[in-house]
């Protein structure tokens, strides 16, 4: 009865074995044509997420810039309050 469990514990072991070994297979055979399909999705999201850095970083000066006009224009009003005083 031993004999026969560890035969079938062999026989599943290598099966799971050859699973393996075909899946890794299926998994490396991938048609080029949705690999460069692929690629180039990559390549699109790549340009599009550098266009909103760039974007980002624009509006990033312009509230910078903004903010220092603001704060200039503040310091203007103080001093004109300042005279009126």
């Amino acid at each position: 009865m031993h004999k026969r469990i560890n035969s079938l514990k062999e026989w599943k072991a290598k099966a799971l074995h050859q699973i393996d070994t075909l899946y890794n297979k299926l998994k490396l055979a991938v048609p080029v044509s949705e690999l460069q399909k692929a690629t180039l999705q990559l390549q699109v999201a790549l340009k599009k997420t550098n266009d909103m850095a760039k974007a980002n970083a624009r509006q990033a000066r312009c509230v910078s810039d903004l903010q220092k006009k603001l704060h200039g224009q503040m310091e203007a009003e103080e001093k004109v309050h300042e005279l009126m005083e």
